[in-house]
């Protein structure tokens, strides 16, 4: 499991350094790799992130829901 907080993965997500993050869709076995503009403009995508953009180890089900709701806090200002 991913040990890092989760204002560092927003962070991560949010620099311009990264350009991809994998995200593995409800009901499909295989995960698959996203543009960070697709997760921008559809924060829920968030929540079915798989693994930490910063260190790679999986997100637990509560660290996806904490990106989701921090990312779309940070993006209404």
């Amino acid at each position: 499991m991913c040990k890092c907080r989760v204002s560092q993965i927003v962070e991560t997500i949010l620099s311009p350094d990264t350009t991809h993050l994998r995200i593995k869709r409800p009901g499909e076995v295989k995960s698959e790799v996203i543009e960070k503009e697709e997760i921008l403009s559809n924060v829920d995508l968030a929540s079915i992130l798989t693994v930490c953009p910063r260190c790679g180890h999986p997100l637990s089900e509560g660290q996806r829901r904490k990106v989701m709701y921090s990312l779309r806090r940070r993006l209404k200002d």
